[in-house]
C-alpha cells in the first residue's frame, strides 16, 4: 500500500524531513509533557487506544487519517510534516556536469543513493 511520502517527488539532494518513527516519537513526546494516558489521548481525538498506540509505535502506515490526527495534536500543518530537506549542493566540489565522463555521472548518482540511504537510516534509527 503507497504512502503519502512515496506520493512526494524527491531528487538525489533531497528526502523527507520527518520519517513516520520521527513523527511518531514526536507524538509520544508530547503526549507524555501533557502527562496524557494513551486512553486520554485517544478519547479526546476520537480514535481508539490501539489506534493511539499503533500511531506511537509506528507499526502502521501514516495515511491521511493518521497524518490529521497528529498534525492537530502537534499543530503542525500538512506542509511542515512533509516538508523535504535539501542537501547544499553548492559546497560539493566533486559534482561535475561534464557530459564527456558518463562514469563520473554514474558514480556521483550512486554515492547521492548511498548517501541518501544512511542518512535515513540514520533517521530511523533515532527512533
Amino acid at each position: 500500500m503507497p504512502t503519502i511520502l512515496d506520493e512526494i517527488q524527491l531528487n538525489p539532494s533531497e528526502r523527507p524531513r520527518y520519517t513516520r518513527y520521527e513523527l511518531a516519537k514526536l507524538v509520544q513526546e508530547r503526549r507524555k509533557e501533557l502527562n496524557l494516558s494513551l486512553e486520554e489521548a485517544s478519547s479526546k481525538y476520537g480514535v481508539d487506544v490501539s489506534f493511539w498506540q499503533s500511531i506511537e509505535n509506528a507499526s502502521r502506515t501514516f495515511n491521511v487519517k493518521v497524518y490529521k490526527l497528529i498534525g492537530a495534536f502537534l499543530n503542525m500543518s500538512k506542509d511542515e510534516m512533509l516538508a523535504k530537506e535539501v542537501d547544499d549542493m553548492t559546497s560539493l566540489s566533486f559534482r561535475t556536469s561534464d557530459e564527456k565522463h558518463p562514469e563520473i555521472q554514474e558514480a556521483v548518482q550512486f554515492a547521492n543513493f548511498i548517501f541518501d540511504e544512511m542518512v535515513m537510516q540514520e533517521k530511523i534509527a533515532t527512533k
